[in-house]
C-alpha cells in the first residue's frame, strides 16, 4: 500500500489556518445578543427597579445565556425565548413597582385615617343631623376600599407571572389608574351631596365664617372642625355658614381664592391631597350659594404657612383650616 507523506510546513500552516477561523468565528460581535445584554443591564441599573422581579431577571438570563450557546438549527428559537423573557422581567419589574406604591399610598391613608377618627371623635358625635351623608361617604369608601384591595390582589399576582401574563399585568395597571380616577369623582359627589343636604338646614341664626383683614384683602377662614372626620364633607354648620358667605359676596366683582391648610403630621403628599379636597368642597358650597365660578379659584397648601406652634395640640387644630380671600 502507498503511504501519504505529509509536509510539516504544510500541516502547520493548515492548523494556524483553522485556529484563525474558529477565533474570528468566537468573537464576531452577535448584535441580539448585545441588545439584550443591554436591555438586562439598564433593567438592573434603574434605582427604582434593580430590586424587584428577581424571578423574572434570573429567567431572562439564562434564557440570554442559551441563546448565546445555540447551535444554528436552534438559534431561531432560543432568540424568540430570550427576547420574551426580557421583556417579561421589565413588565414584571414595573408591575411590582405600580403595587409597592399602590400599598405604601395605602397604609399612608389609613394612617391619617386613623389620627382624624381619634382627634375629632367628640365633633363627630356633635354631628347627627350629617349621618345621612356620611353613611353614604363610608358606604363608597367601603366599596372603593374592596375595589382596592382585590386590584392589589390581582395585581400582587399578575407580577409572578411569566411572559404569557404581561399582557393582563398592563391592563391591570390601567384598571388601578381607573379606580384613582374614579375616586376623584366619588370625592367631588360627596362635596355637592353635603352642599344639597346643608341647603334645607339653613338658619338665621347661622354666623359668617370669622374674618379678619390682610392688606387690602379680606380673609374669612373655616376652621378644622368644620369638616367630617377626615375627608372633605362639610359640616351643616359650616354650609350654612359659606350659604350666607355667598349671599354677602354675590353682587361683588373680586376674586375669592381659596386655600386649604393642615397640620404637620402625616405624609406631605396625603396632607396636600386632602387640603386640594377641602378647598374644593367650600369652592362647590360657594358656588352652590351663587357665586360665579369665573370668580373662584382654590388650591391646597398641605402644611405650609401654619399660623401656629404645631407642637400642641391646639396649635395643630389652628392650623386645620380653610382660608377664603376676598379682593
Amino acid at each position: 500500500m502507498k503511504q501519504t507523506t505529509l509536509n510539516l510546513p504544510t500541516v502547520v500552516l493548515s492548523l494556524m489556518l483553522g485556529f484563525s477561523a474558529m477565533a474570528m468565528a468566537a468573537t464576531k460581535p452577535n448584535p441580539d445578543l448585545e441588545r439584550l445584554n443591554a436591555s438586562l443591564a439598564a433593567l438592573d441599573n434603574d434605582p427604582a427597579l434593580s430590586e424587584l422581579a428577581a424571578v423574572e431577571r434570573l429567567k431572562a438570563r439564562q434564557a440570554v445565556t442559551q441563546f448565546a450557546a445555540a447551535k444554528s438549527k436552534s438559534r431561531e428559537l432560543a432568540l424568540y425565548v430570550a427576547s420574551k423573557r426580557v421583556e417579561t422581567a421589565q413588565a414584571a419589574a414595573q408591575a411590582e413597582l405600580l403595587g409597592n406604591q399602590a400599598e405604601q399610598l395605602d397604609r399612608e391613608r389609613d394612617q391619617i385615617m386613623l389620627q382624624a377618627s381619634q382627634r375629632d371623635a367628640e365633633m363627630a358625635r356633635r354631628e347627627a343631623d350629617q349621618l345621612r351623608l356620611q353613611n353614604m361617604a363610608r358606604q363608597e369608601e367601603a366599596e372603593r376600599m374592596s375595589q382596592t384591595i382585590e386590584e392589589e390582589r390581582i395585581a400582587r399576582e399578575q407580577s409572578n407571572a411569566d411572559a404569557q401574563l404581561s399582557s393582563a399585568q398592563a391592563i391591570q395597571a390601567r384598571k388601578l389608574a381607573d379606580a384613582r380616577a374614579r375616586e376623584v369623582e366619588l370625592a367631588r359627589k360627596e362635596a355637592e351631596l353635603a352642599s344639597i343636604l346643608a341647603s334645607d338646614n339653613v338658619s338665621d341664626g347661622d354666623a359668617l365664617p370669622p374674618m379678619h383683614r390682610r392688606g387690602a384683602s379680606m380673609v374669612y377662614t373655616l376652621a378644622g372642625n368644620s369638616f367630617a372626620s377626615g375627608s372633605a364633607s362639610l359640616t351643616a354648620s359650616a354650609q350654612s355658614s359659606l350659604n350666607k358667605l355667598a349671599a354677602l359676596l354675590r353682587n361683588g366683582q373680586g376674586t375669592v381664592r381659596i386655600e386649604g391648610f393642615t397640620d404637620d403630621r402625616g405624609a406631605d403628599a396625603a396632607n396636600l391631597a386632602l387640603s386640594q379636597r377641602r378647598a374644593n368642597a367650600v369652592l362647590l358650597a360657594l358656588r352652590a350659594g351663587g357665586l360665579s365660578a369665573a370668580r373662584l379659584k382654590a388650591s391646597g397648601k398641605g402644611k405650609a404657612q401654619p399660623v401656629a406652634d404645631n407642637g400642641s395640640e391646639a396649635g395643630r387644630a389652628r392650623n386645620r383650616r380653610v382660608e377664603i380671600i376676598v379682593n
